[in-house]
């Protein structure tokens, strides 16, 4: 009997103090299945360089082996543009060399983004700086009209 109730004893208070541990944040999830990965990635992004929020448009660009794809993109003048490059396959990046603006050298299946707003009208291009692969055709061009 004396086993017994020492037992039901230590159930209630490991029962008790299990209940009221915090395993995650301060805050509930709510809503978690609202946003799916696939859904994110057409949500707009918020602008760091300033205070106020404003639209983002995203542009996917594949590379692989000395191809990009879309390897032509139409921006507007003052327009912000969050390049996602998702590699293929091989070791490439994606830079915009006039702008000095890019992605690191990446593996096959990994992706990075670097975000751009175009000030000005022209024609940029894109390529691909690992080796002698934009000689080999892995370029692109972008036009801010």
């Amino acid at each position: 009997m004396k086993n017994r109730n020492g037992l039901l004893l230590i159930l209630a208070v490991v029962v008790t103090v299990s209940g009221c541990t915090d395993q995650g944040g301060s805050e509930p999830m709510e809503n978690s299945s609202a946003n799916t990965p696939d859904d994110m990635a057409e949500m707009p992004v918020e602008n760091s360089s300033t205070n106020s929020s404003s639209d983002v448009r995203q542009i996917t660009v594949t590379g692989g082996n000395y191809y990009f794809e879309p390897s032509n993109i139409d921006v507007e003048a003052g327009e912000t543009v969050r390049f996602v490059f998702e590699n293929a396959g091989g070791t490439h990046d994606m830079r915009i060399p006039e702008l000095g603006e890019g992605t690191n050298v990446i593996s096959g299946g990994e992706s990075e983004s670097f975000t751009v707003t175009f000030e000005e009208e022209g024609s940029y291009e894109f390529l691909c700086s690992v080796g002698n692969h934009a000689q080999q055709g892995m370029t692109g061009t972008i036009q801010v009209s």
